[in-house]
């Protein structure tokens, strides 16, 4: 019977609670252990109503309150540190480097002089090193420059304050100021903080390389897994959809191009637009949706003995009009789809499933392009 129940939970999770007595009464639970390679795993509820009687909260909470003591513990050792202060001006100067190369530019440029009078004629990049266009994609979509420590590193490593700062978990890139002690307290080689800012911003961006999505034990977590990105750009995928559905695109299907998906997609938005009010069951076109209605549209619509209601019916259509694509919206998000890009046969409620399914299984179409859209 335990080899049926899916909610479990590994042992060493169980004692890193620290919770005094959980070990014996581990020894007498009514559903025994599974081992997955050779690892023992107990059924979840019966360990949450253990910690429950013990603690008086749940194993996710107590999870929450050591995770959140740890992290105190770190704020502290954080800013009293001599050590870390070394370290967090070295993280200002890394993220200083990294926004100049995020922009595109050198911070090392080769020099250009006149061959005969010696005077600086002008600088040019050095070869390799990215241009204007590498990050791009990146940086007029998601992940602005002035956003870009936020991505590098959490709010605590480059405060002078991380006590007063609220609890922030997540995962981040490899810190290359962590080789800075009290015994090697400073690195005077600009190229040192060149090379680590490029090696940061590889690790970030490059979603071709092999891991990158995924969270490897005693691998230094790649771009895929770093928290603030990847919300980032969730969010910035989600609001794109969103206001795709607001502004009528999803609703005329305006983004799809070429015939065989085009008949697809008519088919199914007419029975959504039929469903929500916004077009006729026989019709199979509809105008392009507007926020508020022309004014010479709604009187033509209207009897001249009208016309001096005219605010009234004006009014009374928006609000129909409004009525209708917010019913339009709901119907998108409870409704099941397939993914946008690739047609499996997954089914997803909404938007946020299908962004997820995206940035999981099509990481190139997730972080480089927005070529793709609900209704697809």
């Amino acid at each position: 019977m335990a080899g049926k129940l899916i909610y479990i939970i590994a042992s060493e999770q169980v004692y890193s609670l620290g919770v005094p007595g959980v070990g014996a009464a581990l020894a007498n639970l009514a559903h025994p252990p599974i081992f997955v390679r050779n690892v023992p795993r107990f059924y979840r509820p019966e360990i949450d109503q253990i910690i429950r009687n013990i603690t008086g909260v749940d194993v996710g909470a107590k999870m929450l309150v050591n995770q959140k003591q740890d992290q105190m513990t770190l704020m502290v050792r954080l800013e009293a540190s001599e050590e870390e202060r070394i370290r967090r001006v070295a993280r200002h100067k890394l993220v200083q480097y990294a926004r100049l190369i995020w922009d595109g530019h050198d911070p090392m440029p080769n020099r250009i002089y006149c061959e005969s009078s010696g005077i600086l004629l002008g600088t040019e990049s050095r070869q390799g090193m990215p241009d204007v266009n590498t990050f791009r994609a990146f940086r007029e979509r998601f992940a602005p420059t002035n956003k870009l420590h936020e991505f590098l590193y959490p709010a605590y490593s480059l405060s002078d304050r991380p006590t007063q700062l609220p609890y922030q978990p997540g995962y981040w890139l490899k810190d290359p100021a962590l080789v800075l002690t009290q015994d090697n307290p400073t690195v005077e080689d600009v190229h040192w903080y060149v090379e680590k800012a490029l090696e940061m911003l590889e690790a970030l961006t490059n979603c071709d390389k092999p891991g990158y999505s995924v969270r490897r034990s005693g691998k230094p977590v790649l771009g895929g897994w770093v928290t603030t990105w990847v919300n980032a750009a969730k969010a910035y995928h989600v609001d794109r959809l969103e206001k795709e559905l607001k502004s009528g695109a999803t609703v005329n299907i305006s983004h799809t191009t070429g015939a065989p998906s085009s008949s697809h997609l008519y088919r199914r938005i007419r029975k959504l637009r039929y469903r929500s009010g916004l077009q006729e069951q026989g019709e199979t076109r509809m105008r392009p949706l507007s926020p508020h209605l022309d004014i010479a549209e709604c009187m033509a619509r209207s009897s001249i003995d009208m016309w001096f209601a005219r605010e009234h019916i004006i009014s009374r259509l928006e609000r129909e009009q409004a009525q209708c694509i917010k019913w339009f919206n709901k119907v998108v998000r409870r409704t099941s789809f397939r993914c946008p890009v690739c047609g499996d046969n997954h089914v997803y409620i909404g938007v946020e499933d299908p962004v997820d399914h995206v940035r999981i299984h099509h990481r190139a179409r997730f972080w480089k392009s927005d070529d793709w859209h609900t209704a697809g």
